[in-house]
């Protein structure tokens, strides 16, 4: 319970408030007009309760010298803000006032999910926000453990990436680290040097056989060949014609084209009565006949055959023959080098003088069997015999034989080359290498830097899971409690309604689970037609909250609301429940169930402070609370930069007599309704009722103005009024003539009602909060 209100400085309306002198009870009503701190006494409340510091540094005094302090007494026990920091006792408080209803009901005339969400926490009361609040620790914890498990792997990544390890996080952990570890990546890395030259090998390319000479039976054969079934006289006819006109076509002594030949050739010309050669009419084609048998089929194979072996002569002839070779000896002599650079194999003698040699007699070879060819093509149908014609072809085949020795021995040489390749393929490189990848990559695993990261990795891990399924745990449970709660808050919701005469019920719903933060959940009823408390900014064709219900039922929705929530605490005996103006927007039958509500609520929780501009409001509780649980006050005034809690007796500040004095001075002031000369009078007795009940210890209920103004004057330096002093002086000057008795040489004076507003503006300023 709060007792006492011991200081309170530079906190919104109070640059300094006095009310150390009172003691508060179970039931406290505190009167003061608007803007005078009603507002700012409830915000202290909830700021002491909730611990926020927010909520004092929003409200400091503007243009004021000094820090904010405040300082509560809770029975006997202390709560201080200073320098920013509550400390002490922190109550149980319940403060419903419209900043209440602005963050939990609604704002202006619209409901958000910011609403339903602040909403939830009141519903499920101080276990459910107990269990909230442990949900967002284990939250944040979680979040936590996360963080330092995302930030130890990012650790470990950027050392995989640095090090080119090609392996996945959870591979690369899972490794074990070796004392032996540099021995073995250097034997690794040894034994992949010695096989690393197996890709280099496999490329390399094989010495290749040496080209062949065609076997010298092959011209022998064709040099022996005739042409069967040719008739001898055919052939007798054919030689003779062209003995008889045969001409020498000679390029040198060589004959370029043999008379047999030409014959053939033109043959394929003729095919009519005159001659292809010369085109006369033949009479006599005895001739022609002659060259058709002749040159038969048969014959024109044999030509194609003899042609194709003088054009092989003729590569030997022209030296193409010997090009090709040599020309490979020199691109195998290149390719001994690369094998004798990689494997150390020493290359074979040098041959290229041996072949030259037998290729030149080969060459020899090749002209003199030409010459043996061109005696057959003159004459295809006789075979070839020529006393030196055996021994040429005896000297090609030896040749030839030469050529093929080379060959053998390059083909031992190549088996030699494949098993060398096939030695140094044995060893697999790429399983190799992948070996010492993963013999680096363990190194790298023992790193005393990766050692620890792997660590809190693992450490955190074992804490998200643990805080992870804890949390789980937390919100199964406030699930089911909050579905408990919102059920039997609903109803009590609809309980306050009906006593309240609402027109409409709540359908209040499980809560909403679907966002990260849980929200409120439910719907308007109206007829029994379900209206949504939320609706677009730009719907208004749909019903909604905003369209559906007037501003008192707005009002009676959020009392009705704190009510039930106060109902469905467990903790209420233990709450101090704060109401500021609970009745704004309420007519005279809703006023008097709310004042009926706060006396049942003096009951049961530890204390109710009411905060009313309204003495009628007041004195409704008044007239049903027992006066002895009762401590009423005023906020008040009386000097300049200064506020006091005053005590006042509302069962005869509530009667009309006494608002007529100061009532007459406020509509004279607003309205310049009044007699100026009387109300200069009233501006006494206003002053001296104030300080009269102000602080009934020091001025009696007959003190006049005069004799306030001669005690002040006496009083410590400290006094609270001290500082209206001299401005009680004077308006104590100014209304001399109007004293109670007359003042010695005073005149009579006309009442200027613009300066005689001043000084009613002077006695407003002094007497705010007057009972």
């Amino acid at each position: 319970m709060l007792s006492k209100i011991l200081e309170v400085q530079k906190v919104g309306r109070f640059e300094r408030l006095e009310a150390s002198r009172i003691t508060f009870t179970k039931a406290l009503l505190v009167f003061g007009e608007n803007g005078w701190g009603k507002s700012t006494l409830a915000d202290l409340l909830r700021s002491a309760a909730t611990g926020s510091a927010a909520i004092v540094e929003g409200r400091e005094t503007l243009a004021s010298a000094g820090t904010q302090k405040v300082r509560l007494l809770f029975e006997r026990l202390p709560a201080e803000y200073s320098l920013g920091v509550w400390t002490g006792h922190r109550p149980m408080i319940a403060v419903y006032d419209q900043c209440f209803i602005n963050d939990n009901v609604y704002s202006g005339d619209a409901v958000s999910l910011d609403h339903l969400k602040r909403q939830y926490g009141i519903v499920i009361g101080s276990t459910g926000v107990l269990l909230v609040r442990a949900i967002d620790q284990l939250t944040d914890q979680v979040n936590e453990f996360d963080k330092a498990f995302r930030d130890a792997e990012a650790i470990i990544n950027a050392a995989l990436r640095t090090h080119n390890v090609q392996l996945k996080l959870p591979a690369f952990v899972a490794l074990e680290t070796d004392d032996a570890i540099i021995r073995l990546i250097d034997e690794k890395t040894t034994e992949i040097g010695i096989v690393e030259k197996s890709a280099e090998i496999a490329r390399l390319t094989l010495p290749d056989a040496l080209d062949v000479p065609t076997e010298a039976a092959i011209f022998q054969n064709v040099l022996d060949r005739g042409i069967d079934d040719m008739a001898t006289g055919a052939h007798q006819a054919l030689h003779d014609h062209i003995a008889k006109h045969s001409r020498q076509l000679a390029k040198g002594d060589e004959l370029v084209l043999p008379q047999e030949a030409w014959l053939e050739a033109g043959l394929q010309y003729q095919n009519s009565d005159k001659c292809a050669f010369c085109g006369q009419f033949l009479a006599d084609r005895t001739l022609i006949d002659i060259y058709t048998v002749f040159f038969s089929n048969q014959y024109k194979l044999l030509s194609a055959e003899v042609r194709k072996r003088r054009a092989t002569l003729q590569r030997y002839i022209n030296g193409d023959f010997k090009k090709q070779v040599l020309g490979k000896l020199a691109e195998n002599a290149s390719r001994w080098q690369a094998w004798c650079t990689l494997t150390g194999v020493l290359a074979p003698e040098d041959n290229s003088d041996t072949v030259k040699e037998l290729i030149g007699e080969l060459e020899e070879c090749a002209r003199a069997l030409n010459r043996f060819f061109e005696l057959k093509q003159e004459d295809l149908a006789e075979p070839v015999a020529h006393p030196d014609l055996q021994n040429t072809l005896a000297i090609w085949s030896e040749r030839r034989k030469g050529i093929l020795t080379l060959n053998e021995e390059i083909e031992a040489h190549r088996t030699t080359l494949n098993a060398l390749r096939a030695k140094y393929a044995a060893g697999n490189l790429g399983n190799l290498k992948a070996q010492l990848a993963l013999l680096n990559a363990r190194r790298l695993r023992a790193d005393a830097t990766i050692q620890t990261a792997v660590l809190s990795r693992q450490k955190a891990d074992e804490n998200k899971t643990r805080y992870t399924n804890e949390r789980a745990r937390r919100r199964a449970e406030l699930t089911t409690y909050s579905n408990t709660v919102a059920t039997t808050l609903g109803g009590n919701i609809n309980t306050y309604l009906h006593r309240l005469g609402a027109g409409f019920e709540i359908d209040y719903q499980k809560p909403n689970f679907r966002s990260k933060e849980p929200a409120a959940e439910y719907h308007i009823l109206i007829k029994n037609v379900r209206v949504p408390p939320r609706s677009g900014d730009d719907n208004i064709a749909q019903p909604s909250f905003r369209n559906t219900l007037s501003t008192g039922d707005k009002s009676v929705l959020a009392l009705a609301f704190f009510l039930a929530s106060l109902a469905s605490d467990s903790r209420l005996a233990e709450t101090i429940v704060v109401l500021d103006d609970p009745f704004t927007s309420l007519d005279e039958f809703r006023r008097t169930f709310t004042a009926n509500e706060i006396k049942k609520l003096v009951s049961k929780s530890k204390q109710v402070i009411v905060l009313s501009h309204d003495k009628a409001f007041l004195r409704l509780l008044w007239e049903r609370i027992d006066h002895a649980l009762i401590t009423c006050v005023a906020v008040q005034t009386g000097a300049p930069g200064i506020s006091t809690l005053t005590r006042f007796d509302i069962g005869t500040s509530t009667l009309p007599r006494h608002e007529t004095e100061r009532t007459k001075m406020l509509d004279f002031l607003d309205d310049t309704v009044g007699d100026p000369s009387e109300i200069r009078a009233l501006l006494r007795k206003v002053l001296e009722y104030f300080y009269r009940q102000a602080d009934p210890q020091s001025f009696t209920q007959s003190e006049t103005l005069d004799g306030i103004i001669r005690i002040m004057k006496s009083a410590p330096a400290d006094y609270v009024y001290k500082a209206a002093l001299e401005t009680l002086e004077e308006i104590n000057f100014y209304t001399r003539n109007f004293h109670h008795a007359p003042v010695s040489g005073s005149v009579n004076e006309e009442t200027n009602v613009e300066e005689l507003k001043i000084y009613c503006r002077m006695v407003r300023d002094l007497t705010r909060g007057a009972v």
